[in-house]
């Protein structure tokens, strides 16, 4: 009797050891699904960012070759083939668009941090539901500054390339001294 009691109260244990197991699977299956929308919508933010980025760029272009019409036509008058539009405002089209765009590429940029917030704390959510350390494989980035930019340039053109390798293609590059220092020294 005491042998069925004792098969009993390990079976009972291991049954409801196995309730929060299931439950913690299915928190990981929902926080991973939360990261996936963070990640989306990170990914969508910075793809906002980088095309209001290039629309600034256009736009300060569009306000720069303006000025230089407006002040073609402002030393030649007869022969300069300026548009009427820009006769009539002086270009000032050009600076609302370009202070238009820069005020959405700034609210953008400040949501971003939010958005790269929110999706650090689902990381941190899947980490903690999965008990997966996802940040322990995460690449180590250098320390700032430690690289001369020669040396960026060389690493990051080359990535997964030996370390030996790098050594002999660096010398065609940098000097011994920037090699070294960017390479650290051989092994004897």
């Amino acid at each position: 009797m005491t042998l069925h009691c004792r098969i009993v109260t390990v079976a009972a244990g291991l049954s409801l050891l196995a309730v929060p197991a299931q439950a913690q699977w299915r928190q990981c299956a929902d926080g991973l699904d939360a990261l996936r929308a963070a990640a989306a919508e990170a990914n969508g933010t910075s793809g906002a960012i980088a095309s209001l980025e290039a629309a600034l760029v256009e736009n300060r272009d569009d306000h720069t070759r303006c000025m230089q019409d407006l002040e073609v036509f402002r030393i030649d008058r007869e022969t300069s083939p300026i548009r009427e539009a820009v006769l009539r405002d002086g270009c000032n089209q050009q600076v609302q668009t370009y202070r238009t765009t820069e005020r959405r590429l700034t609210s953008e940029v400040e949501r971003a941090g939010s958005v790269f917030r929110a999706l650090a704390a689902a990381v941190q959510a899947v980490e903690l539901s999965c008990q997966y350390p996802l940040a322990a494989y995460a690449p180590a980035e250098p320390p700032a500054g430690s690289a001369s930019p020669a040396c960026e340039r060389f690493l990051g053109s080359r990535p997964g390339v030996p370390i030996e390798s790098l050594r002999v293609l660096c010398t065609a590059e940098m000097t011994a001294e920037e090699c070294a220092a960017c390479l650290g020294e051989p092994p004897d």
